[in-house]
């Protein structure tokens, strides 16, 4: 699978990092949820590139429409497959859950974690809520790609 060419610093990575973490030397491992040319949804594990800086790690900065806020008190059962509303980032506060892919991928979703949500057309996926703490997500809606605007810093 190529990512197209409008993706800049993240790139698919040839291994799966599921216990890696979030961090890694050179930028950001990131969950990624897309639609395939077969029309179901995939899962890839991507890695973000960021610039090193005397401040550190430090990437583009994102341009965000919207912030949305989802929460859960309690473990879910089988949810339906749903597609994306717009590509957006899940990022967990608190909690715990499982994302499954239409094509049977499945990821757990964690504080330390970021999905990638970009499967806007095709089959969907479905987040489960797991056993625990209640679950807080926030997903900032992403905007379409634009020129970068150069760093933080």
């Amino acid at each position: 699978m190529t990512l197209p060419e409008d993706y800049g610093a993240i790139t698919k990575v040839e291994r799966s990092f599921q216990n890696a973490g979030l961090l890694a030397p050179t930028g950001l491992n990131l969950i990624r949820v897309f639609t395939g040319p077969d029309g179901a949804t995939h899962i890839d594990d991507v890695h973000y590139s960021m610039a090193k800086t005397k401040h550190g790690l430090i990437a583009e900065n994102v341009q965000v429409s919207e912030i949305a806020l989802h929460t859960s008190d309690s473990a879910s059962g089988d949810e339906a497959f749903a597609v994306s509303p717009s590509r957006q980032l899940v990022i967990p506060l608190a909690g715990k859950a499982e994302v499954e892919a239409s094509d049977g991928t499945k990821r757990v979703l964690e504080v330390g974690s970021i999905l990638l949500a970009e499967d806007t057309s095709g089959k969907g996926h479905r987040i489960r809520t797991l056993a625990g703490p209640g679950l807080l997500l926030v997903a900032p809606l992403l905007d379409k790609k634009r020129a970068p605007s150069g760093l933080l810093w």
